[in-house]
């Protein structure tokens, strides 16, 4: 498949996971024709207010939290350029987490409506967003086991690669880097910033990532596979149903 030639980072995306035609890419195009631009540390959707539309990251990192009432929260996602923030809030009338921009950032609004109307307009669409939750899913999977089962030590190191690996060729305000910081990786993780301090700590020893402010630059992604002992399938699920070759008779 040739290169696509197209400013929108969401038809980029979406690309990523099966051949669009030129219809899609117009639609998917068309919405981001408003973009927004949002400075690090900007609440974009707050949990429990009214849900009324999607946010699509154009430009820059944002991350999706849910906060207790003692003030704990617990990062649930980190989302690079061409994501789409909000999906799991579809079928709810009020938001169930806070999405805020990590970096200075650009994004565009999708209304519930108008994603309604690209589902209806393109088949191919719909299974692409279908194949985008499912995938969303699957990174959540990982990071459950990551809470439940990984040692801080890994859990830290699979986070980072996983970050490395979606960002893919993004490039954002803050520079090539991560945006992190410990406490926002304290809050991906279910960790102390004390306990991620020494991972970070072990990890920029073994000269595996470099840290700045607010910041982590991957060094040695080989390192922090072994540290991780990480399998990127989670990350590269096969889409060939999209093809509309039919499934397999079985016997």
């Amino acid at each position: 498949m040739q290169p696509m030639k197209t400013t929108s980072c969401l038809a980029r995306q979406f690309a990523r996971h099966g051949e669009l035609e030129a219809a899609d890419v117009e639609a998917l195009e068309d919405v981001e024709r408003e973009p927004i631009g949002v400075s690090a540390g900007e609440v974009l959707r707050t949990q429990g207010s009214p849900f009324s539309d999607l946010v699509v990251v154009r430009e820059g990192w944002t991350s999706t939290w849910y906060e207790l009432g003692d003030g704990n929260r617990q990062v649930v996602f980190v989302h690079v350029s061409g994501d789409i923030a909000g999906l799991h809030d579809l079928p709810f009338e009020d938001a169930m987490t806070t999405t805020v921009a990590l970096t200075d950032a650009t994004v565009c609004r999708m209304p519930r409506r108008r994603l309604t109307q690209l589902i209806e307009r393109s088949p191919r669409i719909a299974a692409i967003l279908v194949a985008i939750q499912l995938q969303q899913q699957a990174i959540l999977v990982e990071r459950l086991v990551s809470l439940g089962c990984r040692s801080a030590i890994r859990r830290t190191a699979h986070l980072i690669l996983e970050l490395d690996r979606r960002r893919g060729e993004a490039v954002v305000a803050s520079g090539s880097g991560i945006p992190l910081s410990q406490r926002q990786l304290a809050d991906c993780l279910g960790l102390t910033e004390v306990h991620v301090n020494r991972c970070i700590r072990q990890l920029k020893e073994a000269g595996a990532i470099a840290v700045g402010r607010n910041r982590l630059d991957v060094l040695d992604r080989d390192a922090l596979a072994r540290f991780a002992r990480f399998d990127p399938s989670f990350l590269e699920p096969s889409i060939e149903y999209l093809g509309g070759r039919p499934e397999p008779e079985r016997i």
